[in-house]
C-alpha cells in the first residue's frame, strides 16, 4: 500500500491535533532517516534527508548526492558533515523529512528502502493509536493537489 506525502502530512497532523501520547524519543524501524547537513568551508550549507540502515551508509549517500547535484565531494579538508538520526517525534513534527527520504530512495532505485519507508506510516499509526487516512482520502487529496497546481499555472501573472 502506497501512501502519498499529503497523507503522511495528514497523519502527522492528526497525531499532533489529537494529542496522542507516544514516546517522542522512540527509534524508528530500519531504515533510519537521517538529517545530513554539509557545511562547505566556502559556500552555503546543504541539508538533505536520506534513509539508511546505519550512519556510515548515510554519509556515503549524502557525499554521492553532493557530487551529483552540487559537483562537490565533501571531505575533511573542504567541509564538515553533521548527521542526525531522526526519531518518532522528529518525523511527526516534520513529515516532509519522510517525503524527501522516500524521494531520494526512489531516485537511487533503492527498492528495499522504498518498501520499508512505505511501511513507516502504518508503524507510526500503531505506535500513536491514531488511524491512518484512508486510501480514498489520499487519492482525493492527491487529485485536489494536482488540480490546484494546474489551475494556478493558468492564472495570468500580474
Amino acid at each position: 500500500m502506497s501512501i502519498t506525502a499529503s497523507a503522511m502530512a495528514r497523519l502527522c497532523k492528526s497525531i499532533r491535533e489529537k494529542g496522542a501520547s507516544f514516546d517522542r524519543n522512540q527509534d524508528l524501524p530500519l531504515p533510519n532517516i537521517y538529517l545530513c547537513t554539509v557545511y562547505p568551508f566556502e559556500g552555503a550549507a546543504v541539508n538533505s534527508y536520506v534513509a539508511a540502515d546505519h550512519t556510515r551508509l548515510a554519509m556515503h549517500k549524502v557525499c554521492n548526492r553532493m557530487v551529483d547535484s552540487h559537483k562537490f565531494r565533501p571531505m575533511r579538508s573542504n567541509s564538515t558533515i553533521k548527521v542526525r538520526r531522526l526519531l518518532l517525534g522528529d518525523i511527526i513534527e516534520n513529515p516532509s523529512a519522510y517525503d524527501q527520504a522516500l524521494s531520494a530512495a526512489k531516485a537511487a532505485n533503492e527498492s528495499d528502502i522504498v518498501a520499508a519507508l512505505r511501511r513507516l506510516p502504518q508503524w507510526m499509526s500503531a505506535q500513536t493509536q491514531v488511524p491512518q487516512p484512508s486510501l480514498e482520502d489520499s487519492a482525493l487529496s492527491s487529485l485536489w493537489d494536482s488540480l490546484s497546481s494546474q489551475i494556478s499555472a493558468l492564472r495570468p501573472a500580474h
